[in-house]
C-alpha cells in the first residue's frame, strides 16, 4: 500500500494485491477420456458393432465387447502421459451383462511395462457406474481393463464389455507451459464482442 499527501493535506492511498498462486499446485479434473486423443484396442471383438472404440464414443448406449476367450482385455493409449485423478467404467445395460465387469483388473501404465496403479472392479450392475480415485501424483498413458490369465468375471465367463471408459485428470504437460484453460478463469475489463472474450487468450 502506498499513501501520498498533496499540498492541501489531502491523502491518497493505493493498494495492490499480488496473487502468488501457482496453477501447477491445483491440478485440473478435466475429462481426458473421451476428450484427449487416444487409441482403443481390445483382444477380440464379439461383433462388428462392438469395437473397442465404442467404449470411448461418449455414449452409454453403445459398448465394446470381447469374445469369451481367456485373457480378454480392453485398452486405451494416449499420445502422452498426463496426470490422472480418476478412472470410471460404465457397464453395458441389459440382463445379459450382469457381472460382466465384476472382478476385472484395472491397471494404469505410464510406459508400456510400468504399472503405476492397479485395482479390481468389485460389483457394478448392468448400466451402472464403477469409479476409482487415484492417489496423488499418478501420471498415466495407458488404461487397461483385463482378466488375468484364465480368470473369469462375475458372469462366469471371460468377456470384457464396457459402455464407457472415462479418465479424469489434468492435461497440462509435466514440463513446459501449463494448460491454464483447465485450471484458471479468465476475465478482462472490457471487450468488443464474443470474438475478443478473455478466454480467447
Amino acid at each position: 500500500r502506498a499513501a501520498a499527501t498533496d499540498g492541501d493535506g489531502r491523502i491518497s492511498e493505493v493498494t495492490w494485491t499480488f496473487d502468488t498462486f501457482d496453477p501447477r499446485d491445483a491440478r485440473a479434473d478435466a475429462e481426458l477420456l473421451p476428450g484427449q486423443p487416444a487409441v482403443a484396442i481390445q483382444s477380440t471383438t464379439a461383433t462388428a458393432s462392438q469395437r473397442a472404440d465404442r467404449a470411448v464414443d461418449g455414449s452409454t448406449t453403445t459398448f465394446s465387447e470381447t469374445e469369451d476367450v481367456p485373457g480378454s482385455f480392453w485398452e486405451a493409449t494416449f499420445e502422452r502421459a498426463m496426470r490422472w485423478t480418476r478412472v470410471t467404467l460404465v457397464a453395458p445395460a441389459g440382463v445379459g451383462y450382469r457381472g460382466v465387469l465384476d472382478g476385472a483388473r484395472v491397471r494404469v501404465f505410464n510406459l508400456r511395462d510400468q504399472v503405476v496403479f492397479e485395482t479390481t472392479v468389485d460389483t457394478v450392475v448392468p448400466g451402472g457406474t464403477w469409479s476409482s480415485a487415484l492417489p496423488d501424483g499418478v501420471d498415466g498413458r495407458v488404461l487397461r481393463v483385463d482378466l488375468d490369465g484364465d480368470a473369469t468375471n462375475g458372469a462366469g465367463d471371460h468377456r470384457i464389455a464396457i459402455a464407457e471408459a472415462r479418465v479424469h485428470g489434468d492435461p497440462s504437460p509435466a514440463y513446459g507451459p501449463v494448460a491454464l484453460g483447465e485450471v484458471a478463469t479468465a476475465s478482462q475489463s472490457t471487450g468488443s464482442g464474443a470474438a475478443t472474450a478473455a478466454d480467447r487468450a
